[in-house]
């Protein structure tokens, strides 16, 4: 009995001398643009973009409208150089806002027992109601797209002891959502719009598996996180999707993770590259692929490492996949 308990402690530590973890570090984007299902603007160079509003309360709100329409508009149509007139800009980008509304706060109370005591809160609630129609049309009057879009947004204060902090507190929560939840408004308004008509910009987090080794050496495959570092570096600090630089680096970690994969020994679990090792130099092959823009290239190697782990490291990887898909049906 004593025998075979060694034995299983042996094996236990066997396994545990030969075992690899694999941890996802995360650092930085790989942005890419998505391009636009209607191309009917693409012709144009220019656009002239203006703001309109009725029936706003006071003018802190009002301009409040047009800092955030305008700024939205540069962030989503930003490829399009900016006019002063109408009559200069190939079209015309019209948002118009209406009927910015906020309900008179009602107080709630609500009553807890702790013990034998009677604890009273208070708290405020109330509701904003606003409106916003978006245009873009030619010089001729040609309407591409015309939205109206109502929203209703309850806004509810922390509970508190008093009805005077109650109020405080709701008060500057009131303030915050004004600002907040009405620029996440016009932003999902013109984005939607950008999304049909514009090349978009969008950006995918860096999933990195790094590999904690037990007995093997690992250093080159985990030096290419620093590769993927400079590539975020290069497209979120200096603004370009695709440099020699970039596809150097790329080139690099393809290359390192391709001569480590010829290693594979799947159905070893002692093996140095064993299947959990062999899922994460797919995934990184995938996602250098997918910045090269190679994504025909990237989706076989993210399905190839599904099918050798399942789901084990694929959750970290859910929307480069539907990425990928979606770049290689917009072709």
């Amino acid at each position: 009995m004593k025998n075979l308990f060694f034995l299983l402690l042996a094996l236990i530590i066997c396994s545990a001398t030969f075992s690899q973890k694999v941890k996802l570090e995360r650092h930085g984007m790989i942005w890419y643009e998505v391009p636009p299902t209607d191309n009917s603007l693409q012709a144009f160079n220019s656009m002239f973009v203006r703001t309109t509003v009725e029936n706003i309360p006071n003018f802190e709100v009002e301009q409040m409208f047009k800092d955030q329409a305008i700024q939205a508009v540069d962030k989503y149509f930003g490829k399009f150089e900016k006019k002063e007139s109408q009559e200069a800009a190939d079209f015309m980008v019209t948002v118009h806002f209406e009927e910015f509304h906020i309900s008179k706060p009602k107080v709630k109370s609500s009553q807890t027992k702790s013990g034998e005591k009677t604890i009273t809160q208070y708290s405020y609630m109330s509701e904003m109601n606003y409106k916003i129609i978006l245009i873009i049309e030619d010089k001729a009057g040609k309407e591409f797209w015309k939205t109206t879009s109502f929203r209703k947004d309850p806004v509810v204060g922390p509970a508190q002891s008093s009805k005077d902090m109650a109020k405080m507190k709701f008060d500057s929560e009131l303030k915050s959502a004004k600002k907040e939840r009405f620029k996440s408004f016009v932003n999902e308004q013109i984005k939607s719009a950008a999304d049909k008509y514009c090349f978009v910009k969008e950006g995918l987090l860096i999933q990195f598996g790094r590999i904690k080794p037990k007995k093997y050496e690992y250093d080159e495959i985990n030096a290419c996180f620093d590769k993927f570092k400079r590539i975020a570096e290069i497209q979120t600090v200096d603004g370009h999707l695709m440099t020699e630089e970039l596809d150097q680096l790329c080139q690099e970690i393809i290359q390192t993770m391709t001569k480590e994969l010829a290693e594979a020994e799947i159905d070893n679990k002692k093996a140095r590259i064993n299947k959990d090792v062999d899922a994460v130099l797919h995934y990184h092959i995938a996602m250098a692929e997918f910045a090269l823009q190679s994504y025909e290239k990237a989706l076989e190697h993210f399905n190839k490492a599904k099918s050798i782990n399942g789901e084990k490291l694929c959750h970290g990887h859910t929307a480069w996949i539907m990425a990928t898909e979606k770049m290689i049906a917009g072709k």
